[in-house]
């Protein structure tokens, strides 16, 4: 075998047995998602070591912040999920990035099939429903 290829299977090898990252350390990684998969909890947050709920979702729940694609015939209404706090709505996914990550005790992703019963018609993207921890 030619000397450049015995390197490089030896470079690959050497990465592939890479050791891993210290819990607790500045770029370990996430712990693996737990409970539903719809649903994010305080102690999963706060795992995440985020400052905004927006962070915390980018690293544990990524396809909350998906575009689902047109769900009506409705031109005006977004594909992107509607953001409720606290039963109430709240505004767009940009809003996440105002909620300390810490004040939160419960994110859950409902589908738009799931949700018109409670949060109505208008969000063909879904809604991330955000409750508060109780103060």
């Amino acid at each position: 075998m030619p000397r450049p290829i015995i390197a490089l299977l030896i470079i690959a090898f050497g990465s592939g047995c890479a050791s891993a990252h210290a819990e607790g350390s500045a770029d370990a990684p996430v712990p693996a998602q737990t409970g539903n998969a719809n649903t994010l909890t305080a102690e999963e947050i706060a795992k995440a070591h985020a400052i905004t709920l927006y962070d915390a979702i980018a690293k544990l729940r990524a396809n909350f912040l998906t575009n689902r694609g047109r769900m009506t015939i409705n031109t005006e209404a977004s594909a992107l999920p509607a953001v409720y706090r606290d039963g109430s709505y709240f505004g767009t996914l940009e809003t996440l990035k105002s909620i300390p990550a810490a004040d939160v005790q419960l994110v859950r992703l409902y589908r738009p099939s799931e949700f018109q019963g409670r949060f109505g018609s208008d969000n063909a993207g879904g809604v991330i429903d955000v409750t508060s921890r109780k103060q």
